[in-house]
């Protein structure tokens, strides 16, 4: 199940770049993994960290995440999907169709709504 799908909308209209922050619960009994994103706004979506230390904060991407049974993830504040390539600027109150493929689990659709991050609402199941 995924929970709280929200995108960070665009400072600017040339914007190449974007965010996306969500939760991901695993409700089955064996682990999975995320293992790929897409996003139809983009021309590539991918899975970031972010680390800070001694006051420089540096991103980079994380390949996989894994699900463990019964869990939840959080992809909201070090770890996000990041989108590279935006095809039009982020605005608040559209959406963002993301393509979350798992390692077992079947891909799963997802719309984000672009706003204000502290706005998380929506559920997929």
């Amino acid at each position: 199940m995924v929970m709280n799908a929200t995108a960070r909308e665009s400072h600017h209209k040339e914007a190449r770049t974007g965010a996306v922050y969500l939760s991901i619960m695993n409700h089955g009994t064996k682990p999975d993994k995320l293992i790929g994103i897409k996003a139809d706004v983009a021309e590539s979506a991918e899975l970031h960290s972010v680390t800070t230390t001694d006051g420089i904060m540096r991103m980079r991407p994380l390949g996989t995440v894994e699900i463990p049974a019964g869990a939840t993830i959080d992809l909201s504040n070090e770890q996000h999907v990041m989108l590279f390539g935006l095809k039009a600027s982020l605005k608040k109150g559209e959406f963002v169709r993301l393509t979350l493929d798992f390692e077992n689990a079947d891909d799963m659709m997802v719309d984000a709504e672009v706003g204000a991050v502290a706005h998380m609402d929506h559920v997929t199941h």
